[in-house]
């Protein structure tokens, strides 16, 4: 039996190694992919652990900046809502004001419409009577000082209504759109005496209308370009056909110039 087993041991011991050499070389190979491995395996979890903490990095300063962009938000909706409250403010404000001045525009306009009524009415008594005096030679004196008066009377309310226009129109410039819509329907039955601005120097100005047609001292005009308003004429000097006047109230932007249209009564 011993014999056996040494005759069997001493051809394996010429091949073993030579097998062992191979199974070590396999297994040292192993050992250096299983370390390369690991240590890819350390490699790859520690790239994941960087890219991880940067994301997590990065997340923080995202939160940080949606905060902070929050807050701005917060901020400017908190400004917003106080300028609409202070905007609000302002518009109730002007609402009333414009209240006040659209009242004060109807007691003007029926204060005017009070005057040009009367001065109708005297207009019309004037007419009448100079008709009757066409056939009434025997009452011609008394006629006529009846003319006088009325004329007086009408003088001064032409004046009256000279001065009911002038504040009309300051108030009126203040809101142009009731303006536009008062004088749109405003009405006069007082002739008008038309000429035209012959020259412009500084605050005066000429035009070719005088005593003749009817122009005193002291007397206010109105200039016109086109259908469009530009200043007041106080007729300061008047010869038979022509008067020079001091210009006033003129509308903003706009210069009286030679040409433009002259009235003795507002449009």
């Amino acid at each position: 039996m011993l014999g056996v087993c040494v005759s069997v041991v001493v051809p394996r011991s010429v091949v073993t190694p030579e097998n062992y050499r191979q199974l070590y070389l396999e297994e040292k190979a192993r050992r250096e992919l299983a370390e390369t491995a690991a240590e890819h395996a350390d490699l790859a979890q520690a790239a994941r652990d960087n890219q991880i903490n940067s994301l997590a990095t990065e997340l923080s300063g995202v939160r940080s900046d949606l905060a902070t962009e929050r807050q701005a938000h917060a901020d400017d909706n908190r400004r917003n809502r106080t300028e609409l409250a202070e905007k609000d403010e302002i518009v109730k404000t002007l609402t009333a004001k414009v209240g006040n001045l659209a009242a004060g525009l109807e007691q003007v306009e029926q204060g005017r419409a009070i005057v040009t009524e009367q001065l109708n009415m005297a207009l019309e008594l004037i007419k009448r009577l100079q008709d009757e005096l066409t056939g009434t030679g025997n009452d011609l004196a008394a006629a006529e000082a009846e003319i006088d008066r009325l004329n007086a009377t009408v003088r001064l309310l032409k004046e009256r209504l000279t001065q009911l226009q002038e504040v009309y129109d300051q108030l009126a410039s203040r809101a142009p759109a009731e303006d536009e819509q008062a004088e749109s329907t405003a009405t006069t039955a007082v002739a008008q005496i038309t000429g035209t601005v012959t020259a412009v120097r500084n605050d005066m100005a000429s035009v070719n209308i005088g005593s003749v047609k009817g122009i005193e001292k002291g007397m206010t005009l109105y200039l016109y370009r086109g259908e469009h308003f530009i200043a007041h004429l106080r007729i300061i000097d008047v010869d038979d056909a022509e008067s020079t006047g001091q210009i006033f109230d003129a509308r903003e932007g706009a210069t009286p110039k030679a040409g433009d249209k002259v009235t003795t009564s507002l449009r």
